[in-house]
C-alpha cells in the first residue's frame, strides 16, 4: 500500500507544535509515544501522528480493495495530509488506543482491532455479556457496563448443584515431573 504522508510533506513540520504544552507534553510522553529501539529515543509528536495518520487511512485502502471500490491515490493522500495537519496542530485526535496501537511493527491493531476502541458499554441482561466485556478489557478497550436488579433477577441460573474439591498443591521434584503432558 502507498505511503499517504510523503517525507517533503512531513519535512514542512518541527517535532512538536509549538503551542503543546507542558502537560500535554507529559500525557503525551506517558501515554503515547513508543520506543524506537533502533534509534535508543521515544517518538516524537510529528512520528506519532504520521504513524497513527497513516493506520488510520490505510484501514480505508484496505475496505476500498476489500469491496472493490475504485478509489484516488491523490484523494487519499489529500485526506492524509489534512487529517495530519489538524492532528499535528491538536484540532482533531483519533482515538487515544489508535494512537499507542495504530500502525506499530508488532501488528498488534491488525491482530486484535478491538484494541483500538477507547470505551464501549453494555447491558448484562444474559451471561455471554460478561464473556464479552471481560473479551474487550483484555484486548485493551475500556467497558462500561449496566446492569439494574431486575437484569440481575432474570439472568439464567448458575448451576450451584455442583461439589467442589479442593486438595493442597504438593510439588514433586523436578526430576518426577511430567512437563510435556
Amino acid at each position: 500500500m502507498p505511503k499517504l504522508l510523503t517525507e517533503e510533506f512531513i519535512g514542512k513540520y518541527p517535532d512538536f507544535p509549538e503551542h503543546m504544552n507542558e502537560l500535554g507534553m507529559f500525557v503525551y510522553y506517558r501515554t503515547y509515544s513508543r520506543f524506537l529501539p533502533d534509534q535508543k529515543r521515544r517518538e516524537t509528536w510529528k512520528e506519532t501522528v504520521r504513524r497513527s495518520v497513516e493506520y488510520n487511512n490505510q484501514l480505508a485502502v484496505k475496505h476500498f480493495k476489500k469491496i472493490g471500490y475504485k478509489y484516488s491515490v491523490t484523494e487519499l493522500r489529500q485526506e492524509a495530509q489534512q487529517f495530519f495537519h489538524a492532528m499535528f496542530n491538536l484540532e482533531q485526535f483519533l482515538s487515544g488506543r489508535t494512537m499507542w496501537v495504530g500502525g506499530v511493527d508488532s501488528g498488534i491493531a491488525e491482530k486484535y482491532p478491538l484494541a483500538n476502541f477507547n470505551c464501549s458499554f453494555t447491558n448484562i441482561e444474559e451471561w455471554q455479556n460478561l464473556v464479552d466485556l471481560f473479551y474487550l478489557l483484555l484486548v485493551g478497550t475500556g467497558v462500561g457496563f449496566k446492569c439494574t436488579e431486575e437484569m440481575a433477577r432474570n439472568l439464567a441460573p448458575i448451576r450451584s448443584n455442583v461439589q467442589l474439591i479442593h486438595s493442597d498443591y504438593n510439588p514433586l521434584p523436578k526430576t518426577e515431573r511430567l512437563e510435556h503432558t
